[in-house]
């Protein structure tokens, strides 16, 4: 006997096939508890999200006696806070926070050479958040880790595994 896993579309609610899969990650929504959470949607769900583009600004504000907030806005929403600055002019002169890189290379981004493959299957990565399929040598070893990938991914601010969530069942053999 064979089983046969099909995965639901979590907006349409429509069967996928696994040429059409693709999965969204939210890492940022005002509904959002605590860890980014992952959907599953179609390829043409999932195109619908990448032609819908604004130009977003993110960032920190660090004020005296209050805990760092994190604020996004659209750009233009933030020159008509202060029309009459240059606001490109002064972000070209600002001086650069140490030890971060520009978004795009974070992202691995525009104009940036080619990202080293990532072993998901390694210590370093099994069970962490990623593009494509969970190898069956990286479900094994989050299976046999489960703890110790549990304690990084908590580390690392990722989300942590629980082996009773359905999906995580499916995604890693429990």
């Amino acid at each position: 006997m064979a089983v046969r896993q099909v995965i639901v579309s979590d907006i349409s609610g429509t069967d996928i096939p696994d040429d059409a899969h693709a999965r969204i990650v939210i890492t940022d929504h005002p509904a959002l508890r605590g860890s980014p959470v992952e959907l599953d949607v179609t390829a043409e769900e999932a195109e619908r999200f990448q032609t819908s583009k604004i130009d977003l600004v993110t960032m920190e504000i660090h004020a005296p006696g209050q805990s760092r907030r994190h604020v996004a806005l659209e750009a233009s929403a933030l020159h008509s806070l202060f029309p009459d600055a240059d606001l490109g002019a002064l972000i070209d002169r600002a001086r650069p926070v140490a030890g971060s890189s520009p978004p795009a290379a974070r992202r691995g981004g525009r104009g940036g050479g080619r990202r080293a493959k990532v072993d998901y299957s390694s210590g370093d990565h099994a069970g962490s958040l990623h593009r494509g399929r969970v190898t069956e040598s990286e479900a094994a070893y989050v299976r046999s880790n489960l703890e110790a990938v549990n304690v990084r991914l908590a580390a690392n601010g990722e989300r942590t595994i629980d082996p009773a969530d359905a999906k995580e069942k499916s995604r890693y053999g429990f």
